[in-house]
């Protein structure tokens, strides 16, 4: 608890460090092999979650996550258009080919639009922007349908977590406040019965 505590305090303390890790966990998470491995969106949802505690401006965060998803798609998506036909045919670390398929059957299905709907999709995040590479879409569409994706994503997790966390504060202040009346009640029943039977012996 100490050193939850201790973390916490240096969030508060330094938060510019703060919001490049939530730009680096942004980034991360959606390149190739990566995000496949690292809990991004749950970081994303708890530092959501510590904005609702003061922590972090809700704002800020949000630059930094959508900049950060933004900049790990376009990666993906340059590495698509440039090694792109190699990673697709061999796979890359534990992403097979097999995967990179159904990305392909994705993407032919839902045209340009498959760059945004991929966003939401935690298997296919980091297969559609490389695979939007190696069809060559246009860098213009693909950097709109990106940006919206990336804007809707980090609002989803962010806000999730922001509104969760807020959420339980206010359940606590009505539990608090129910708790309060509770005991006044309580205790107004135990002078009510006590003067009642003293009323009795006189």
């Amino acid at each position: 608890m100490d050193y939850f505590q201790s973390l916490l305090s240096i969030i508060k303390s330094f938060p510019l460090i703060s919001y490049s890790v939530v730009f680096l966990v942004a980034l991360l998470e959606t390149v190739i092999g990566i995000g496949w491995i690292l809990p991004g969106s749950t970081i994303i949802l708890l530092m959501g979650a510590l904005a609702a505690n003061g922590y972090f401006d809700i704002g800020d965060l949000l630059l930094a996550a959508i900049c950060g998803a933004i900049l790990g798609d376009n990666i993906n998506y340059f590495i698509g258009r440039k090694y792109g036909t190699k990673v697709f045919q061999q796979g890359f670390w534990f992403v097979k080919p097999k995967h990179f398929q159904q990305g392909e059957k994705f993407f032919k299905k839902h045209g340009r639009k498959s760059v945004f709907i991929g966003r939401f999709v935690p298997s296919l995040k980091e297969i559609i922007p490389l695979i939007a590479g190696v069809f060559k879409m246009r860098r213009l569409p693909f950097m709109v349908w990106n940006a919206l994706g990336a804007v809707g994503w980090s609002i989803a997790w962010i806000l999730s977590g922001y509104f969760f966390a807020h959420s339980l504060k206010l359940a606590q202040m009505w539990l608090d406040r129910f708790e309060a009346i509770l005991v006044v009640s309580v205790l107004g029943l135990i002078v009510f019965l006590v003067w009642k039977e003293l009323s009795r012996v006189d």
